[in-house]
């Protein structure tokens, strides 16, 4: 109606008062309001500046992340109308940047990071502060360095990761370290930092570890258990499994006996020492983390079973490295079944590749048992299927040809030798198998 009012510059007397009516009624409406709708918001004023953050802030614990980034957007344009050395331009750019650094954007974080970093330091220096740890201004700087370091460790950049560490060590307070906690569990928990084994990676990331359990003190608190399984988790990135299992066991001492226990973080602690003790081979102490975190898993499955799912599937591949066909038969059956509830909506296609893996496990397991004539049954089962890929089906004939050997089944051995020998698409090729076979 405003636009409309403009541009035929209506001047009567009804349509001038109903504009002044509109103009009023927008004025009302919050700062978020007015950019959720595409209005023009006042600039320059605190307040509505605090009011888009904090709505930003709500949007953001929605997982709205578009709506997140539109109004904390909004709230950097009201703090550059502030004057270009307000320092809310550096925090509602470090909105914007922990934004992108919970999405995954690591390099568009670590340029908003550096640009807030940047004007913080010369506010800091200016205003002489660095001697009061606990200015605003410092635990912004601090929070900045800590998110700017893991997006540079995600990003394999070691050189600057340590210089930024260096920077973070100078002016981080323990407020800056107990705020990481929870960022660094939920970097482990997304492995974001597991397929980087290089050296300098797990030497900074303990260092941030170290400070972080120091700083969240001595009582038993589920975050001082938090930091303590983070500091284990860095260690076992590169498998230093004499590091990480005591600290792995003191976490989950120390998560039982918190006054704040939270099941649902015990349950994760559990599950990455079972990993961590299954990568070294200790099966049984793999196998005691597993079984409390799985009957955490049967009452609390999570969404679509995830939760439950993945503690049955860690469970099979647990009895399938330890050699358990028994166990790892009920834990295969378990995760058909649970699959099947969650597959309805799965291509044919995906179907028949995933009855033709479980056919495939299924006799191998047999086989294990010793089972030879039911695991043969079930490789002819899996052979009679839809065809896959040749290699599929090769190894599906040669797993068939080592059984009919073993078991001196001979004739049958000859007619898979044929049946591989008529898979090679070189006539050749075909030729010569058959006479040798």
């Amino acid at each position: 109606a405003l636009a409309l009012y403009k541009m035929t510059n209506d001047k009567r007397q009804h349509v001038t008062l109903r504009m002044k009516e509109c103009e009023e009624a927008i004025a009302k409406l919050p700062a978020d309001q007015r950019v959720a709708r595409g209005l023009p918001a006042p600039v320059g004023d605190a307040s509505i500046w605090r009011q888009l953050i904090d709505s930003g802030i709500k949007s953001s614990t929605h997982g709205n992340n578009w709506e997140t980034q539109k109004v904390f957007k909004a709230a950097l344009n009201e703090a550059k109308a502030m004057g270009a050395d307000n320092p809310k331009i550096s925090e509602t750019n470090i909105y914007l940047a922990d934004l992108a650094f919970q999405q995954g954007n690591f390099s568009e974080a670590e340029a908003l990071y550096r640009e807030s970093i940047n004007s913080l330091e010369a506010v800091v220096k200016k205003s002489g502060q660095k001697a009061h740890a606990n200015s605003s201004s410092n635990e912004a700087l601090g929070h900045g360095l800590a998110h700017l370091l893991i997006c540079q460790l995600a990003q394999k950049d070691y050189p600057q990761a340590t210089e930024t560490l260096k920077k973070l060590n100078a002016v981080a307070s323990t407020g800056t370290w107990i705020t990481l906690i929870p960022v660094l569990d939920s970097v482990f928990e997304n492995r974001r930092l597991y397929s980087n084994s290089e050296g300098p990676l797990v030497a900074i990331l303990s260092s941030v570890c170290q400070n972080c359990v120091k700083a969240a003190g001595e009582k038993n608190t589920m975050l001082r258990a938090v930091a303590i399984a983070n500091l284990a988790r860095a260690y076992q990135i590169d498998r230093k499994t004499d590091l990480s299992a005591p600290l792995f066991k003191q976490a989950l001492t120390v998560a039982s006996a918190a006054a704040d226990k939270n099941e649902l973080q015990i349950y994760r602690i559990r599950m990455d020492a079972a990993m961590m003790y299954m990568s070294a081979e200790q099966f049984k102490l793999s196998e005691q983390c597993y079984l409390p975190a799985l009957a955490y898993a049967e009452s609390n499955p999570g969404k679509a079973d995830q939760r439950l799912r993945q503690s049955v599937e860690y469970l099979y591949a647990l009895y399938s490295n330890w050699k358990q066909p028994d166990k790892q038969e009920e834990f295969l059956k378990r995760k058909i079944a649970l699959n099947s509830v969650n597959s309805a909506d799965a291509s044919p296609e995906s179907k028949i590749s995933e009855q033709r893996n479980n056919l495939t496990e299924f006799a191998n397991i047999e086989k294990a048992k010793g089972n030879f004539s039911k695991s043969a049954e079930y490789l002819e089962k899996l052979l009679q299927l839809s065809p896959s890929d040749q290699s599929q089906t090769q190894s599906a004939l040669q797993s068939l040809l080592s059984i009919y050997d073993q078991t001196g089944q001979f004739e049958k051995a000859q007619e898979v030798h044929m049946r591989m020998a008529n898979l090679q698409t070189d006539h050749s090729s075909q030729e010569y198998n058959k006479e040798i076979y």
